[in-house]
């Protein structure tokens, strides 16, 4: 069960619809966000360790991959979906290799990101493989 869920974006607008999708689904969730690859790194150490982080690809200062491998050396146990307009193969790929457990294209409804998250939340993702 998911408790504590960090959101990694830079997007105020995605993060807005992120929150109000959390709202929607009246899900007891403690919900934190960073809005760079290095505030995210910050904010890990500050907070208590998430459930599960969404993590946006294009970031600034550190970008998701970058974000992606530096979580996964600190905080190995963490699940991250990888959350973007889009991926390049190449993204993908090293997401994968570097322990991304999922890849979630941001909806552009609240009705399909609540549907989405619903899902998401149903998972197990401390035991999915990927």
């Amino acid at each position: 069960m998911i408790k504590r869920l960090l959101l990694i974006d830079d997007d105020a607008d995605d993060r807005y619809l992120f929150k109000k999708a959390l709202d929607e689904l009246r899900l007891a969730i403690n919900f934190f966000f960073a809005t760079d690859g290095e505030s995210a790194l910050e904010t890990l150490n500050s907070i208590p360790l998430p459930d599960l982080i969404f993590l946006d690809v294009n970031l600034p200062r550190l970008n998701g991959i970058q974000c992606l491998e530096k979580i996964k050396q600190q905080q190995p146990e963490i699940p991250v979906i990888m959350y973007s307009t889009s991926f390049t193969e190449s993204d993908r790929r090293k997401a994968k290799l570097l322990g991304a457990v999922h890849f979630l294209t941001k909806p552009f409804s609240l009705a399909a990101l609540c549907r989405e998250l619903a899902h998401i939340f149903s998972i197990d993702w401390k035991k999915h493989k990927g």
